[in-house]
């Protein structure tokens, strides 16, 4: 697979990233209530997820509909709040020194100013995420260490190369990243639905998360099936908590410059696609 707009990685190490990712977890949250809040709602959830945009390093939330559309935009690079109406920015808050309840009273104003029901706008969410002390009132802060850039290269690599995926294989779900887990991906369907959900393979990228603290490449199948098959160079099977094959970060960084970074990624996402589609049982 001929992998195009890979950003080099390895500026900050992979592991290094936390901080950074849990920041953008949280402040992340304030796109994804727009959708959840005002946003027709939809049986798969979607109308709650975001989608990468580049080269803005953006999280796009899902389009308000009324008299004029709008929506809200988080920029990862210099960890801003903007609000765009018919795809014009129409506002922007820098929200380094601002705290998550503070940058949803300035996106309820902005929401009124557009004319949209701001009173059902609401940031709880009905999923726990992790601890961190932006949830706890803290203030939002950019490091200076370049992170916020690095995770952002990450999801801009991962989107490119998961929409490669993605629109090769019929029925495939869009690219997308999801609030709850803060990961962007894609479903491939592998045939009619044998009970509640088809048989199929998840294909993704986590910034990390509190069971591998870096990002991951990572594919999974439903439903799981032993004995699992071999994978390519790189890739292990990890088994804690869910079943899927991963490809750390670090295991990236260190195929060499953006080049064989890009390789060593692509290899590992289609090679174990493959290698899942033909363990499957004919029929």
């Amino acid at each position: 697979m001929k992998v195009r707009g890979w950003e080099p990685l390895g500026s900050v190490p992979a592991r290094r990233l936390a901080e950074a990712r849990l920041r953008l977890h949280h402040a992340v949250q304030l796109v994804a209530a727009v959708g959840r809040s005002l946003v027709p709602a939809r049986p798969d959830d979607g109308h709650t997820s975001l989608e990468w945009r580049s080269p803005a390093h953006a999280f796009s939330g899902q389009e308000v509909p009324g008299s004029r559309p709008w929506r809200a935009v988080l920029r990862a690079d210099d960890l801003s709040l903007a609000v765009f109406a018919e795809e014009t920015e129409v506002g922007r808050l820098a929200l380094a020194g601002v705290t998550v309840r503070e940058a949803f009273a300035w996106l309820v104003e902005q929401a009124r100013g557009l004319g949209a029901p701001a009173d059902r706008l609401n940031l709880e969410t009905p999923y726990t995420l992790p601890a961190h002390g932006v949830g706890a009132w803290a203030a939002l802060a950019a490091p200076s260490d370049g992170s916020l850039a690095e995770v952002a290269r990450w999801f801009a690599n991962a989107d490119g190369l998961l929409r490669g995926v993605a629109e090769g294989w019929a029925g495939s779900a869009p690219v997308r990243v999801w609030p709850h887990h803060f990961d962007v991906g894609s479903v491939l369907p592998l045939g009619p639905a044998a009970g509640e959900s088809p048989p199929s393979i998840g294909v993704g990228l986590s910034p990390g998360d509190e069971g591998i603290a870096e990002p991951y490449f990572y594919v999974t199948p439903w439903p799981v099936r032993e004995p699992l098959p071999a994978l390519p160079a790189g890739g292990r099977w990890h088994r804690e908590g869910w079943t899927g094959a991963i490809l750390t970060g670090s295991e990236v960084v260190a195929a060499g410059g953006g080049e064989a970074q890009a390789a060593a990624a692509s290899a590992f996402l289609s090679g174990t696609v493959e290698a899942l589609r033909a363990a499957r049982p004919a029929g």
